[in-house]
């Protein structure tokens, strides 16, 4: 059994290493009904499912609720309002964002995918193509524009290089005002090892401007059993951590959002995560849906985001050559 993140999943379908769902899912009907057709197709290549998703993502952004009250502002509607609202909590006397560049630069990348996601719809169907090879777009360039301006003047100073538990760790000491991030999060905002006793009160969750979401499947799980016993192990394990059952187990143990709308949350996790109910409804009034940038780039394109933010923060190179940048790296998978 394999997590197909990270370009593992094209490895082991190019090696001939793993071995497809489709005989399986048709053997077991109910099971597929279980995962639904979305979640299916969005792992489907070639008419081959290589992988089964147990959890879906729906991704906004978290705000401290008493920091937007003291700077007089709500969450944006607009990109030009969310920037506005940027200027109003720095002059406030706080750090706006809680960015990052290092690693796969994964919360400024969340806000750079919504900004292309939500530009229209040459930028929304940049943001739903699975390995884009072209990054030279005005909307892809207007957005790195935009996002450089919050890593030079709105975010923590370790922003630059700084993994996601720098991130994470300014948005929960009340660091930062913002964190773009998805419902797993959640626990940690009562969790006191992480965040101060309360916290999770102080926390809300808004789509990002022009009512978007990122709304995505996750790759899920591979089977890579070499043996026709093995594979039908595998599968049977599969099969449990991704039909209902399993969905709901991860619902109410790791805050994820389950692939079917038969799994709802139970009344303890209500009670015990309201944050979690509130962003479940704040996805579902949701409009403009698109990918994050790490489900549709190629995995050399995720590992370039540390090398060239700093470059792009630095004045050593244009949006429009990042662009072009990007779409070079991208050209060497073909």
């Amino acid at each position: 059994m394999v997590m197909g993140k990270n370009g593992i999943n094209d490895i082991l379908i190019k090696g001939n290493l793993a071995t497809p769902f489709n005989d399986y899912l048709s053997q077991d009907p109910e099971w597929a009904k279980e995962i639904g057709d979305e979640a299916l197709a969005a792992n489907t290549r070639d008419g081959k499912v290589w992988s089964i998703s147990d959890q879906k993502q729906t991704v906004g952004y978290f705000y401290n609720k008493e920091m937007f009250d003291k700077a007089g502002i709500k969450p944006a509607q607009t990109w030009d309002e969310f920037m506005s609202n940027n200027e109003k909590l720095k002059a406030a006397g706080f750090v706006p964002l809680a960015l990052m560049t290092g690693e796969n630069a994964w919360t400024t990348n969340l806000i750079l995918a919504s900004i292309v996601g939500t530009s229209g719809d040459a930028g929304n169907k940049f943001m739903n193509t699975l390995h884009p090879s072209d990054f030279n777009t005005p909307e892809m360039i207007g957005a790195l524009n935009q996002v450089k301006t919050m890593l030079e003047k709105y975010t923590t100073k370790d922003a630059l290089g700084a993994g996601y538990a720098n991130a994470a760790n300014n948005f929960c000491q009340a660091k930062a005002a913002i964190i773009a991030n998805g419902p797993w999060m959640i626990g940690d905002f009562s969790d006191t090892t992480k965040c101060a006793a309360g916290f999770d009160q102080k926390v809300g969750i808004a789509a990002f401007p022009g009512n978007g979401m990122i709304s995505s499947y996750e790759v899920g799980y591979m089977n890579g059993g070499k043996t026709q016993e093995t594979r039908d192990a595998a599968e049977k394990f599969i099969r449990f951590k991704t039909g209902l059952e399993g969905q709901r187990i991860a619902l109410e143990f790791g805050n994820v959002v389950p692939v079917s709308d038969q799994v709802q949350p139970s009344e303890a996790l209500k009670q015990k995560y309201p944050l979690l109910v509130e962003s479940i409804e704040v996805g579902n009034q949701s409009q403009v849906h698109y990918g994050s940038l790490d489900s549709i780039v190629y995995p050399n394109v995720t590992d370039a985001w540390k090398l060239l933010y700093p470059e792009l923060v630095f004045g050593k190179s244009t949006a429009e050559e990042i662009a072009k940048k990007l779409t070079d790296i991208a050209a060497k998978n073909k």
